[in-house]
């Protein structure tokens, strides 16, 4: 994507993860870090959070069988929760990066959403998605 051209914006409040910290009880924190093989420190800090993305990444592959699979695409967490942690699958970005702002917000990370379009190239004409089409994690650090 050429530099410069990102678009990113910020999805409605109805839409934010701010209300991460009140969660279904099903969701349990020490199963998903053993999901993803992370027994390091929980300190909300940049390295904390480099090293708990770094096992994030290397354990949970980016997937959307679901989609091929005629499965429900919801933007539930229980189910995001049970399906990359319990049943060992992979997700697409709103199941990831749900899950993962879950996880940060257990911790006590600040954590919010954002959405953006993917650059794509359609039909010869360069340009971003639908701005709702991807989901981003805001992290902030102090």
């Amino acid at each position: 994507m050429p530099r410069g051209r990102e678009r990113i914006g910020l999805i409605p409040a109805s839409s934010s993860l701010k209300t991460l910290a009140v969660q279904p009880s099903p969701m349990n924190l020490d199963v998903y870090l053993r999901r993803i093989a992370y027994d390091g420190p929980l300190a909300v800090d940049a390295a904390t959070l480099e090293a708990l993305q770094r096992a994030h990444l290397l354990a949970v592959p980016f997937e959307n069988l679901s989609i091929g699979w005629s499965e429900p695409i919801t933007i539930d967490l229980a189910r995001h929760y049970a399906k990359i942690v319990e049943r060992r699958r992979g997700g697409f970005c709103y199941e990831q990066n749900h899950l993962f702002a879950w996880v940060l917000a257990q911790i006590g990370f600040t954590v919010g959403a954002l959405s953006a379009g993917v650059w794509a190239v359609r039909e010869g004409i360069e340009d971003f998605g639908d701005a709702s089409s991807h989901l981003l994690t805001r992290v902030d650090l102090d």
